[in-house]
């Protein structure tokens, strides 16, 4: 089957909405994995960084991935740090 340039941006658009509405931040939990309510409260509770508190790189990365390990918003994607 044959995909069509409009199949490929129609799937595109929704791609990328998905993984906008994963920052929305008027949702909490899984809907929006990575708002910053969720960021800020595993920040907090995970590495004792409170909001408003520079992340900086490494604690940043940390945390996204504790998000994207405790709510597995996208299939067949993981977030890794080393």
């Amino acid at each position: 089957m044959q995909t069509t340039i409009a199949d490929f941006k129609s799937r595109y658009r929704d791609s990328q909405k998905k993984i906008a509405s994963l920052f929305n931040n008027e949702v909490r939990g899984a809907d929006a994995a990575f708002s910053i309510q969720n960021v800020a409260e595993t920040g907090l509770k995970d590495y004792g960084k409170y909001p408003g508190e520079w992340y900086g790189i490494s604690a940043a990365s940390q945390v996204f991935e504790k998000l994207d390990t405790n709510f597995r918003p996208i299939e067949n994607f993981r977030i890794c740090t080393f």
